[in-house]
């Protein structure tokens, strides 16, 4: 099959020309080195009379090299791209260099096995011929009804308040003077303060999105305070005048290799109109039940149902002992899974979870302790109440058709049979082998306590710690010892280790009765079952972690649901 290429394309484009999907052949490509995290490949391109060897392909389309779609004499069409300037070796000096934002493959390399003319190598300081652009012929291949992609509109210029020379995210890097992008704001944080050896300040960042790719900007001290109550999450704006720096990959999961900072000289201006063709925040959903599965530290996006909300927590930092204010909230799924999310600052201050909302989380951090696995809001993470989107009203529907009885599968809770999450039986406890293997085992049960030591109740060397004691616990299916310390046995027996310790001390029937006040009552107990070495002898060992009244209206609901599920009984909501 014949190709044309559309000849003497790279000279018009490189003198600043907008063509219509121009038509070049790929020569060869190169991998180079690159200030991000990212690999970017160097390619040659021809129109059969100019070849430049100075075009660059935007890391969205790394792929297509990786994958091996651009082979030598590839023809391609060029859907977006942009000249751009960049340094020429170690001098002062730059040289234009084409970057791809986007192209089409018309004809594999494989099937066109050859250069197509003789091309000359183009030099933008020679005196070049102005040959004819013929189309390409190439309307056999190519569908004719795939989308136009035109550079940006400018602003007037009768306005001097207006930018122009609207360029994509994926351009940017240090060496333009004169840019102005049109973005999103897709993620924004909260104020945050900061403290160190050079002095104090605050500053607040947001991810920016267009079609071609996203950036992180930052805006400190006192443009923080300017451009924070302006800057609205999900809203367009004209943004120039930022300088442009290496990216800090510490602080974000954005593949592009450069961040913008905010100064006095950059100009915002909010796009009124015409932003519909900026693309909205753009997630990929994983199902609650597969984070198990998943590697801790990585970045995931998230969508479901808050369960249940906590209380605030005031937290102080190891390292800075800076006041810290979280709050855990539980999310649900349809894969009948739920997770631990855990919100921080003025994001934990604001969320209101008394009406089970939609969250929608993008790049939560995926962390684990003791083989759970939990979700964490961090700065570069976007968290959106309620979103407008399909996936959020179908979660919304399956929610609320279920029954208050329905149970989850909780990937937050240590891995390790059902015992985390469920209340188990002793005699269960024994069967799974809990606290037989190298780790610590955690379970809930519901037991009853039959009889509760004194004669080693209390140690006066420490009295504010170990309040150490043994009692035994109990349900229809056996018994067992367990430990209990200071704040459950403070607890369990209804006073303070002083007031115990005061009543031995004063009238050994008052110190007795503490130690019968529990016995035949029934509590919700969580213990943590492990192995422990004494004296060369091996043995379980089961603690009380935390112990509460039997909430019997729930205990029924839970008894009741297993009752249904073993008669086989589909569970739906009332």
């Amino acid at each position: 099959m014949s190709m044309k290429l559309t000849q003497g394309c790279i000279a018009a484009i490189m003198r600043g020309e907008q063509l219509e999907r121009p038509v070049v052949q790929l020569l060869n490509y190169k991998r180079i080195s690159s200030t991000g995290n990212q690999d970017r490949y160097r390619i040659i391109i021809s129109d059969g009379i100019y070849y430049n060897s100075f075009a660059m392909l935007a890391t969205q389309l790394n792929d297509k090299i990786i994958n091996g779609e651009l082979p030598e004499f590839t023809i391609i069409s060029l859907d977006q791209y942009i000249p751009s300037n960049l340094p020429s070796g170690k001098t002062n000096s730059s040289r234009k260099v084409l970057v791809i934002l986007n192209l089409t493959i018309l004809m594999s390399g494989h099937n066109v096995g050859t250069k197509i003319g003789n091309p000359k190598m183009y030099d933008e300081n020679c005196d070049n011929p102005n040959p004819s652009l013929s189309p390409t012929n190439a309307s056999s291949i190519v569908n004719d009804n795939r989308p136009i992609v035109k550079p940006s509109p400018s602003f007037s210029s009768n306005s001097s308040e207006m930018p122009n020379n609207i360029v994509p995210i994926v351009a940017l890097n240090p060496y333009q003077n004169k840019w102005t992008i049109k973005a999103r704001i897709v993620s924004k944080s909260p104020i945050r303060s900061w403290s160190n050896a050079r002095g104090e300040g605050k500053l607040f960042s947001m991810d920016l999105l267009d079609e071609s790719g996203s950036i992180r900007g930052t805006a400190f001290t006192d443009i923080c305070d300017k451009y924070f109550d302006m800057m609205e999450l999900n809203k367009v704006y004209y943004i120039s005048r930022c300088s442009v720096k290496p990216a800090n990959k510490k602080f974000t999961s954005i593949p592009h290799d450069f961040e913008l900072t905010f100064t006095n000289d950059t100009s915002v201006i909010p796009c009124m109109d015409g932003d519909a063709s900026i693309p909205q925040i753009q997630y990929s959903f994983t199902p609650l039940s597969a984070l198990k599965d998943i590697a801790s530290d990585s970045l995931v996006d998230i969508l479901g149902i808050c369960k249940n909300a906590n209380e605030i927590q005031n937290l102080v930092a190891r390292t800075t002992r800076r006041d810290l204010k979280k709050r855990d909230i539980t999310l649900v799924d349809q894969t009948d899974a739920s997770v631990t999310v855990s919100l921080w600052g003025t994001t934990a201050e604001q969320f209101d979870g008394s009406s089970m909302p939609v969250v929608a989380i993008k790049s939560g951090r995926l962390t684990e302790f003791q083989g759970g696995k939990t979700v964490s809001i961090g700065n570069g993470t976007t968290l959106q109440i309620n979103p407008d989107i399909p996936k959020a009203h179908q979660l919304r529907g399956w929610f609320d058709s279920l029954s208050e009885q329905h149970q989850f599968s909780n990937v937050s809770n240590k891995v390790g049979s059902d015992a985390a999450s469920k209340v188990l039986l002793l005699k269960e406890v024994s069967l799974h082998q809990l606290g037989t293997h190298d780790k610590t085992d955690y379970f809930n049960c519901e037991a009853t306590v039959m009889f509760v030591p004194n004669s080693r109740a209390l140690y006066e060397a420490c009295p504010s710690e170990r309040c150490n004691k043994k009692p035994q616990i109990s349900d229809w299916t056996g018994t067992q010892y367990v430990s209990v310390f200071q704040e459950s046995a403070e607890q369990l027996l209804g006073a303070t280790a002083e007031e115990i310790g005061q009543s031995r001390e004063a009238y050994k029937g008052n110190f007795d009765s503490y130690f019968r006040k529990p016995l035949f009552k029934t509590f919700h107990f969580r213990i943590a079952a492990r192995m422990d070495t004494f004296n060369n002898e091996t043995r379980l060992n089961m603690s009380i972690i935390s112990l509460k009244p039997i909430d019997f209206k729930e205990s029924c609901k839970r008894l009741m649901n297993d009752i249904m599920r073993l008669s086989g009984v589909s569970v739906g909501r009332n």
